[in-house]
């Protein structure tokens, strides 16, 4: 039941549905176009995705953070630390549009949901 717009939980209740609505990683919730997009990719690297904390994705050589234009913004906090090659990869083109713009002048590069490269990362490993 939707309180009054006037009752205090009112905000609380339109913060909730607003998240509920755009679902992702929010609240516990996975969209369809991550797993899909984080399975593919991970396929592609020969590793399996990683749906717990952490990174998505994970191999010896690469780092890759999955996300989707609601998310994308905090892919650089996921990728913090790792010495080696660092991805975004956008779920859709407007994902990626947003991790390119938020990676300007940083070593994170950029894949789009088939795991190709758009924007090399140009960290080196250690």
């Amino acid at each position: 039941m939707q309180p009054k717009a006037n009752d205090k939980t009112y905000k609380g209740w339109i913060k909730e549905k607003h998240i509920e609505q755009k679902g992702e990683h929010l609240m516990g919730k996975e969209s369809k176009s991550h797993k899909a997009t984080s399975n593919r990719i991970a396929k592609k690297l020969g590793t399996e995705y990683n749906s717990s904390d952490g990174v998505d994705i994970n191999t010896p050589s690469v780092a890759v953070e999955v996300e989707t234009e609601e998310t994308v913004r905090d892919a650089a906090r996921q990728l913090q630390g790792h010495r080696k090659k660092v991805y975004i990869a956008g779920t859709n083109q407007e994902a990626v549009n947003i991790a390119l713009e938020a990676t300007k002048g940083t070593t994170i590069g950029v894949m789009n949901n088939q795991g190709e490269i758009v924007k090399s990362s140009s960290r080196k490993k250690r």
